[in-house]
């Protein structure tokens, strides 16, 4: 029983001299589809694979950026480090660089002083590509872009824009086409990112002031389409706006599903799912039957108790129920048992566990 004592000791005293420190780069913000610039917290969908280190609490800032800029192989004074903050309406944002004059000032320092509410120190590398003593340049404000793809169905991270906080929205738009080498005048239509649940679409004669941008606000575009263009999209099941698709990642889980009864193998594989907390017992039944080539109607799931994976309670079909009602409480990986039967199942059909 002293080893298991032991080493909570060890992981206590190191959890007291040493912080995990994550960062986020363009390419990581390029490969990101959900909230903020990455996944940091979520507890029902996988974070973000980003570089991580592990510091010491009273190593200087001048020995962290030199670990930062060794790692991705860049000079020293092209970079300039920003912490990420809670914000109060949950979440996670850029809210300043860290100063450039402090280099003796602590790990430990900075989290207390700028990231107080987190347990871990979370950084954006931002490459300074303009004269490094005008940087960033007065009087503007960082600003993340994200395209919302509607053909693709794909909303990513494409890069990092200072604006001045007095142009107006519309003046992104000659910026956007340039970085996406459009054709100039593609028509644009932008939407900040609040936060879950509140997606705005901006309007393009104010400033960004007037709009209440601030530092480490993110934006969302996409090209404007002819409303029959819209409706079509609409008719075929996909989603139009950006208000939409993040609704949609909103509600989205990762659903790990497994046989019951068999050992895993290319006829009774382990395998994941994306769905929406929304969608039904039927559309669940649904998509694994597609994954399995299977008859929907001919399959039985099984919930499982998270500490340990043993079955838990075997599901009844329901018209009603959601994949929320069905992930209950969890926090974590959720894990359904599947069965492969030799007769459909009947609306309401009890069966017994076997």
């Amino acid at each position: 029983e002293e080893r298991p004592q032991l080493q909570a000791k060890r992981e206590r005293t190191e959890e007291s001299l040493f912080l995990t420190v994550r960062v986020i780069t363009d390419n990581t913000f390029a490969s990101h589809e959900g909230f903020d610039l990455a996944t940091l917290d979520e507890k029902n969908w996988p974070l973000s694979d980003l570089p991580t280190f592990r510091v010491s609490k009273q190593s200087t800032y001048s020995d962290l950026k030199s670990r930062v800029v060794t790692y991705f192989v860049l000079p020293v004074d092209k970079v300039q480090l920003w912490v990420l903050v809670n914000r109060q309406n949950k979440t996670v944002r850029p809210d300043a660089p860290i100063p450039e004059d402090c280099p003796s000032h602590t790990v430990e320092m900075i989290c207390n002083n700028m990231a107080a509410t987190r347990k871990d120190l979370c950084l954006y590398l931002d490459v300074i590509t303009g004269p490094c003593n005008l940087y960033p340049p007065p009087g503007h404000i960082i600003l993340f872009l994200k395209h919302f793809d509607m053909s693709k169905q794909t909303l990513l991270g494409v890069g990092k824009v200072y604006v001045s906080r007095d142009s107006k929205v519309e003046e992104l738009h000659p910026i956007i086409n340039g970085h996406m080498r459009w054709t100039p005048g593609v028509p644009l239509s932008l939407y900040e990112e609040v936060k879950p649940g509140m997606i705005e679409l901006m309007k393009p004669k104010l400033t960004f002031a007037q709009n209440d941008i601030q530092d480490g606000d993110v934006i969302c575009f996409q090209v404007e389409l002819a409303s029959q263009e819209l409706h079509d999209f609409e008719l075929q099941g996909l989603y139009s706006n950006p208000i939409h698709f993040y609704g949609f990642l909103q509600n989205r889980v990762m659903i790990f599903f497994r046989p019951k009864h068999k050992k895993p193998s290319s006829n009774h594989p382990e395998f994941k799912l994306v769905l929406s907390k929304k969608h039904k017992y039927d559309t669940m039944c649904q998509r694994v039957g597609e994954y399995l080539q299977h008859d929907p109607m001919k399959l039985c799931f099984t919930t499982t108790h998270m500490a340990n994976g043993a079955p838990k309670a075997m599901l009844q079909q329901s018209l009603n129920q959601s994949i929320e009602d069905i992930m209950g409480s969890s926090h974590g990986r959720t894990v359904i048992l599947y069965e492969k039967l030799d007769h459909r199942r009947h609306h309401g059909a009890r069966l017994t566990s076997r």
